[in-house]
């Protein structure tokens, strides 16, 4: 109804990027309506004038969210470069760099995508999915011995989580 009233409301974008993105089950249908959402966000609220963005908070937001978003739906090229945007005005960002190795992992940039889960695995939130990754890496490689430990860590650290999913805001 928000939207309906005001299409270019921040507010209502957001809320229902978030809830396409993050609350809803994960369909195709539903994850590109996040990316449509987070995407028309993020267009309003990065628009630069007098040198700044109309609304910072919510760029990063709008970002973050599209990040997540457009990971789901295959789109990992974009994927990073919503997580860069973010990462060059908020360094270090836990989401945004989680994003952005799942981004890396899934266009098959598996040196880049391992030095990433590398930085993650001390993130309380992100540690099983970067321990996962990480053992999916090393799986990859023939060092099954080394995967196992790190699934057994994923594990340990999520026992009734999916870990081959993304993480969520």
């Amino acid at each position: 109804r928000a939207l309906a009233l005001d299409p270019q409301s921040l507010e209502a974008l957001l809320g229902a990027a978030h809830l396409y993105a993050v609350v809803v089950p994960s369909s195709r249908e539903v994850d590109e309506l996040g990316v449509i959402y987070a995407e028309r966000g993020f267009a309003l609220a990065s628009v630069e004038t007098e040198g700044a963005l109309v609304d910072r908070g919510m760029a990063l937001e709008f970002a973050r969210i599209s990040a997540m978003a457009l990971n789901d739906v295959g789109r990992n090229a974009e994927a990073i470069e919503r997580a860069d945007f973010v990462l060059s005005r908020v360094k270090d960002d836990p989401e945004a760099s989680f994003e952005r190795a799942v981004a890396l992992f899934e266009r098959c940039q598996f040196d880049d995508a391992r030095g990433a889960f590398q930085k993650l695995v001390a993130d309380k939130t992100r540690s099983a999915h970067a321990h996962y990754h990480l053992a999916l890496l090393l799986e990859r490689e023939g060092k099954q011995a080394e995967a196992d430990k790190h699934f057994a860590k994923a594990q340990k650290l999520s026992p009734r989580r999916e870990l081959a999913g993304s993480s969520g805001v």
